[in-house]
């Protein structure tokens, strides 16, 4: 209603693209570390269908259960190392929620310190993958 309402009075509506709340997230974003995240998740998608498979396993019999999992144990040794990843990956969001909310900084100020918490949570990424390579998991 706003951008409507400075329209009738022959300004602008929108003087900074930035403000517009839906196209604020596509100027923003990234393709940067794409591969990188895309690996995280098939890594984090296969440990959780390992999980499952053991879970059925153990529906089935004692014996299956433990064949099971001991093929699947590197699998789950790396679940410690994506459930810590998730939890700083929720204190990544929020902050960066709140640097986009914040009126004391300028655009490229934001920009800035979005890059650099993207930074950080695509380098948490890598030592995850990483990880999970020495483990013989690809």
């Amino acid at each position: 209603f706003g951008g409507l309402f400075s329209a009738t009075q022959g300004k602008a509506s929108i003087d900074n693209v930035g403000q517009v709340p839906i196209v604020n997230r596509f100027i923003r974003g990234t393709t940067y570390g794409s591969h990188t995240r895309e690996l995280y998740y098939n890594l984090r998608d296969t440990v959780k269908t390992a999980e499952k498979a053991i879970k059925d396993a153990k529906k089935i019999s004692p014996k299956a259960y433990s064949l099971v999992n001991n093929d699947l144990r590197p699998l789950l040794s790396i679940n410690s190392q994506l459930k810590a990843f998730e939890a700083q990956k929720n204190k990544f969001s929020r902050l960066k929620s709140k640097v986009e909310s914040a009126s004391n900084l300028t655009d490229a100020q934001k920009t800035q310190r979005i890059a650099d918490i993207e930074e950080k949570e695509l380098n948490m990424v890598v030592k995850v993958i990483k990880k999970a390579q020495s483990l013989g998991i690809s």
